[in-house]
């Protein structure tokens, strides 16, 4: 699979273990320079998981269901910090469930 400069391989599975059915229990992560083209072109034609939104640790990303059930997220990082208040952001810091600075947030962030 090949999009631009990016190649992704898929291949059967390892014939010295055993397989029964595929078990990834995560989801698959990408990278965007342009998360919000990306959005545009496929949200018509995926099943949503969530649409685009900011998060409160930096990065503003969705994610879709592939045709196998996986869960594949699409992001890029934030580099307006003043696009870091997401109204999430704002309701988990209001529910309590953010108990640190935006500066901290910043320092701790995930992705």
């Amino acid at each position: 699979m090949r999009k631009d400069a990016v190649e992704v391989m898929i291949s059967l599975p390892n014939a010295h273990e055993p397989f029964e059915k595929p078990t990834l229990t995560g989801s698959l992560y990408f990278s965007s320079d342009n998360v919000d083209a990306l959005w545009e072109k496929i949200k018509d034609k995926a099943t949503i998981v969530y649409p685009i939104e900011n998060f409160y640790y930096g990065m503003r990303e969705f994610a879709v269901r592939d045709n196998n059930g996986y869960i594949l997220q699409f992001g890029q990082e934030i580099t307006d910090r003043r696009r870091y208040r997401s109204r999430r952001m704002i309701r988990l810091v209001s529910q309590g469930r953010i108990i640190c600075s935006r500066t901290e947030v910043l320092k701790y962030r995930v992705g």
